[in-house]
């Protein structure tokens, strides 16, 4: 007995100590980050947010999850007229990473969309990335597209990223943006798409309810009248 319970308790430990092994990357320690460019000592850029990545491992369904770190990082780049190029490095954490996004400013329609968006693990020389046409249809483009004017708030964009390894996601939580020189750092900010709630109208429930109530009392009354002349022809009486 004292043998198989042996065996047991090594088992669990191996496979627990092989579990372990894969969390290569820690994941609570989310901080609020703020990644800023300047160009001529005026702020051409800032993304404040909360920066994270869920990656696929190599033959595995395990995932490398993360975040870039307020501290510790190095955001370099540079602010054109209708470009603005950021590069952030992150060397906290046991994975060391780099963001690397582009945002054009499309004259026609005055909003900042993106052009580039590729996370790398700097220890494996591994990139993640995301063609212009597809960001711009899921990230960019819907959740982080910018007016020529105003900043961005938003609680959450969700950008896909593929690599080499597989499959992955880069999350901006809480953030707000400011892409490019056509928008005052620190001014009006728009709320994203995602965030716009619905409108509704209060008519169709009022009506459906009122309906319902009024089929309740029908049939209330009916049961009621029944009931009363049931109750006349049980005791005798007769109609004249």
């Amino acid at each position: 007995m004292k043998g198989l319970f042996g065996v047991c308790l090594s088992t669990v430990l191996l496979f627990g100590f092989a579990a372990a092994s894969l969390d290569i990357e820690e994941t609570t320690n989310s901080t609020m980050g703020n990644y800023t460019l300047s160009k001529d000592g005026k702020l051409c850029f800032q993304l404040e947010g909360v920066l994270s990545y869920e990656l696929q491992q190599p033959n595995s369904k395990d995932k490398i999850q993360g975040y870039l770190y307020d501290t510790g990082n190095v955001t370099t780049g540079e602010c054109e007229a209708t470009k603005t190029i950021v590069t952030i490095t992150s060397e906290e954490g046991a994975m060391p990473v780099r963001l690397d996004m582009e945002f054009l400013l499309n004259t026609t329609t005055k909003t900042w969309m993106g052009g580039k968006f590729a996370l790398t693990l700097l220890g494996f020389g591994v990139a993640y990335g995301v063609a212009a046409d597809d960001l711009n249809s899921q990230g960019m483009g819907g959740g982080l597209a910018a007016s020529s004017t105003q900043g961005l708030q938003c609680s959450q964009a969700n950008v896909t990223v593929n690599g080499t390894w597989g499959k992955g996601v880069v999350k901006m939580g809480t953030f707000v943006l400011y892409p490019g020189f056509t928008v005052a750092v620190g001014g009006d900010v728009a709320t994203c798409d995602y965030d716009k709630k619905p409108t509704t109208s209060n008519v169709v429930p009022i009506a459906v309810g009122c309906a319902l109530a009024g089929l309740v009392l029908i049939v209330l009354v009916a049961y009621l009248i029944g009931r009363t002349r049931h109750e006349r022809q049980h005791k005798g009486y007769q109609s004249v």
